[in-house]
């Protein structure tokens, strides 16, 4: 059964990630990892590559980024050493960061700073990202496949925190009222998003299971952390699924 991960850093990363330790167990794991992207790529990566595969892990990052798909005519105006951006078919995308991203840089300034600085509204986010799940669910729909999120991006009202629980803040009531007002996010195929609980909250992503049952203290994964991960969140649904 061919496989395609893809999502953020947590995917692919200087520290072995839980899909390096696939990739070393398990033949036909296809790994397209994207540092820095949004959602917007990462969907966008899905769209162009669902018809190649059987089964997709789908690690979806913060809403909190975007990405820009850039044309030649503004390549030009581009310092590429200075800001992230990927390469996917030839297209080149341009990404934010988000909070904590490059979006600040020179090179970038323009096109991110206004919307950081004073239009960036976080109930839009999250409607980016989940038209992105409706659309990739449909696809594939007929497919195994299991989302989960880097880390908290519903609950935790705090981008910028990416340390253990008791520094964060969370809102629970936030995402509870923004799911009764946009009813067409019961487009997305909810028992195929896996969520971290615990007494903080019911939306946790990899980095809250990591702090939760590993030795990990950051805002990535150890890459113990993620061979963990592996072995007691993924090793079973990819048996259950294979």
């Amino acid at each position: 059964m061919k496989t395609l991960v893809v999502g953020d850093s947590f995917v692919t990363n200087k520290i072995e990630t839980y899909a390096d330790h696939l990739c070393k167990i398990q033949s036909d794991i296809v790994v397209k990892g994207l540092p820095g992207s949004g959602n917007d790529l990462i969907s966008h990566v899905l769209l162009n590559e669902y018809k190649n595969y059987d089964r997709f892990i789908i690690n979806w990052t913060s809403t909190c980024r975007y990405d820009l798909l850039i044309s030649d005519d503004i390549k030009k105006y581009l310092y590429l050493d200075n800001c992230n951006h990927h390469y996917y078919n030839n297209q080149l995308f341009v990404n934010s960061g988000g909070w904590r991203g490059n979006w600040q840089k020179e090179s970038t300034n323009t096109m991110f700073s206004s919307m950081y600085k004073h239009h960036f509204d976080v109930e839009n986010s999250w409607r980016t990202t989940l038209q992105n799940m409706v659309m990739v669910h449909q696809l594939l729909q007929n497919k195994p496949h299991i989302n989960f999120f880097s880390y908290d991006t519903f609950e935790c009202i705090d981008f910028g925190s990416y340390e253990k629980q008791n520094t964060k803040n969370y809102d629970g009531k936030k995402w509870k009222k923004f799911k009764q007002k946009n009813k067409w996010i019961s487009g997305i195929e909810w028992n195929n998003v896996w969520f971290h609980k615990n007494s903080y909250t019911n939306t946790g992503g990899v980095m809250d299971w990591c702090h939760d049952n590993t030795d990990d203290t950051g805002h990535h994964p150890s890459g113990e952390g993620a061979k963990m991960f592996l072995l007691q969140v993924l090793t079973p649904w990819l048996g259950q699924t294979g």
